[in-house]
């Protein structure tokens, strides 16, 4: 069976989103494993045309119905893509309508397809060489003390 991972990434109006999405798929040594949902929070300045500028073209779009907590549904567009090999989907959110990091970080969850690995991170982070292979390989090795290991930390400024 192929190792897949989910990438889930809450963005709130974060100009290091493109740049992160570079980086995680770039230093991946095998960015056709990735599958990463964010949950795009943006203002009007800024655009899918942002993501051309980057190099990023949009493939199709779907559309998300989400469950509030109230009881009643929005609808989101969702924007997917490919990049170095990864598949990108943008959950487009206006920035008016967010309600918080956990919500976005809920509404991400709900786009498990039953990968074998997930990963949970903000829009700004930067990465090792191979970090896929080298965190894979970690959590195999914290399997021989725990059934169910979980690897975690909080990066420094």
């Amino acid at each position: 069976m192929e190792e897949t991972i989910l990438v889930q990434i809450a963005s709130y109006r974060d100009p290091e989103l493109i740049p992160t999405l570079k980086d995680i798929t770039e230093q991946a040594d095998r960015p056709e494993r990735l599958r990463i949902v964010v949950c795009w929070q943006h203002g009007n300045d800024e655009s899918t045309e942002d993501f051309f500028d980057a190099g990023i073209e949009v493939e199709e779009g779907l559309v998300y119905t989400h469950k509030e907590v109230d009881g009643t549904t929005k609808k989101y567009d969702v924007i997917c893509t490919t990049l170095n090999g990864a598949t990108i989907e943008f959950i487009d959110v206006d920035y008016t309508l967010a309600q918080g990091a956990c919500w976005a970080r809920h509404m991400i969850q709900q786009f498990y397809t039953d990968e074998t690995y997930t990963l949970q991170l903000d829009s700004h982070h930067r990465f090792v060489e191979g970090w896929d292979t080298l965190a894979i390989e970690m959590l195999h090795q914290c399997m021989e003390e725990s059934r169910k290991p979980i690897l975690t930390g909080y990066v420094p400024s």
